[in-house]
């Protein structure tokens, strides 16, 4: 602006648009990748046992004869994550990498808090016909969390989804509604904690990211941590809010907590057909109220934006079986929307 009105006050008769920085001055500095931000981690932790390929892999970078503990494992960490190609990368929450043709890592900058890897654990004891990654170990630096993992190569949905006609996208859909349908199957009594299968508790991000109650318990108590924004609201109105919210349901089912395009990885083949070959992104998983997962899965979708995913959602979690709690998630995130 500054550089506007003093090419003006210079020239007052002159273009505007000449006046105007050029597009490649406008452009911000490359914001620094993901893994620069491990430099200055000195230790590491095993929480999870490694897989004999992972401890071969870290071993390719350690000392010889070194044993993976302390800062030889920090250090052959750090060489590894260098050294592996990225899949995927955000500057500001993790990166995941591509290790060997069947080990991915997935760094998470995050609370100690490991529910995605007890999840794909409990999965594979209670569901292993459900397309998820298989867990080879975990390690903890201060402040960023190691997944090792399966890889799966294959391309997300969302990359491919452009791509697909009606009928692949029906073919999805049909795919999800089986898997989901699966998942929904898993089911606790009031009772049992909700939340993560390994007592993590509940996470709910209309009340914070970093929030996870382990004191909920039933769906009822777990619609009261829904309303805990009354620090921003008038008592009056979170009342006449309340009066809209039908009555609790009972118990609790499985739930993934993010479905999204991009969490589901897929292989396209002949004939332009569309398999579903694995579900990822399992860290907000657990046991929830039936209509949760139905609430999330629009929670990041932009009305303006043209996208037809959410035409071909699978039955069991579409809003349209649980419009009343979807319509009502929808009026709290005017007040708390995620980003």
């Amino acid at each position: 602006m500054q550089t506007l009105q003093k090419a003006l006050k210079d020239d007052p008769g002159a273009d505007i648009r000449d006046c105007l920085p050029l597009e490649e001055e406008l452009k911000r500095p490359p914001t620094p990748e993901f893994r620069t931000k491990i430099d200055h981690v000195e230790n590491a932790e095993i929480i999870f046992p490694l897989s004999d390929e992972v401890v071969s892999l870290l071993s390719q970078y350690s000392d010889k004869d070194g044993e993976l503990v302390g800062k030889q494992l920090v250090t052959s960490l750090k060489r590894l994550i260098w050294e592996s190609p990225k899949i995927w990368e955000s500057a500001v929450r993790g990166v995941v990498l591509k290790c060997s043709d069947n080990v991915a890592l997935k760094v998470i900058r995050q609370y100690p808090d490991y529910t995605e890897y007890t999840t794909l654990q409990y999965l594979a004891e209670k569901l292993p016909e459900i397309p998820v990654p298989s867990t080879y170990g975990v390690i903890r630096f201060e402040p960023f969390t190691a997944y090792f993992m399966s890889y799966i190569p294959s391309m997300t949905l969302a990359e491919a989804w452009p791509s697909l006609n009606h009928e692949g996208k029906t073919s999805v859909q049909e795919q999800l509604e089986e898997i989901f349908s699966k998942l929904r199957t898993l089911k606790k009594d009031d009772g049992y904690p909700l939340g993560g299968v390994g007592g993590e508790g509940v996470k709910e991000a209309r009340v914070g990211n970093s929030a996870q109650e382990k004191t909920i318990n039933t769906a009822a108590s777990f619609m009261d941590l829904q309303f805990l924004l009354s620090e921003f609201l008038s008592k009056s109105y979170i009342q006449f809010i309340r009066t809209l919210q039908p009555p609790p349901p009972t118990g609790s089912v499985f739930t993934h907590g993010d479905v999204r395009k991009d969490s589901i990885m897929v292989d396209i083949g002949d004939n332009n057909t569309c398999t579903v070959t694995a579900i990822i992104d399992w860290e907000d998983a657990g046991f929830y109220p039936d209509y949760f997962e139905c609430t999330t899965l629009t929670r990041t979708w932009l009305p303006r934006v043209e996208d037809d995913w959410y035409n071909y959602l699978p039955p069991c979690i579409d809003p349209a079986r649980f419009p009343h709690h979807w319509l009502l998630d929808r009026l709290w995130g005017i007040h708390h929307p995620i980003f």
